[in-house]
């Protein structure tokens, strides 16, 4: 079994951040609407790149960014994870996911809009 280098792991990120960049440009865009509207597309946002990873890791053993490069997760008898070990992969990442989420609703809370905060205004 091969392990992938820094250099793929790193390239295959920047692939898949390409994949995620139209739905943070959407929430980058749904942040200056509301603060309701911010919450809600902060959550959505989490939940959806939690899930993407989750589930191309169960279906192909591989997100997009990692077909590009020649990665593939895999156990260690070869075989694709299931649903359950895809999940239990990323634990911790959605754990920090869920602290981040926390943190800008409240950030959000008590202030208006991100674009009032990039002004300098209120």
């Amino acid at each position: 079994m091969n392990y992938a280098g820094f250099w793929r792991r790193f390239a295959s990120i920047l692939i898949d951040a390409l994949v995620f960049s139209p739905f943070m440009l959407l929430r980058i865009w749904l942040d200056s609407v509301s603060t309701i509207t911010a919450m809600v597309a902060a959550i959505a946002y989490i939940f959806f790149i939690a899930t993407y990873d989750i589930w191309f890791i169960a279906k192909y053993g591989q997100t997009p960014g990692k077909m590009a490069v020649g990665i593939k997760v895999v156990k260690v008898d070869g075989s694709v994870a299931t649903l359950k070990e895809a999940f239990l992969r990323h634990s911790v990442n959605i754990i920090f996911a869920i602290i981040n989420g926390v943190v800008l609703c409240y950030v959000l809370s008590a202030t208006t809009s991100w674009t009032e905060i990039s002004a300098n205004t209120s």
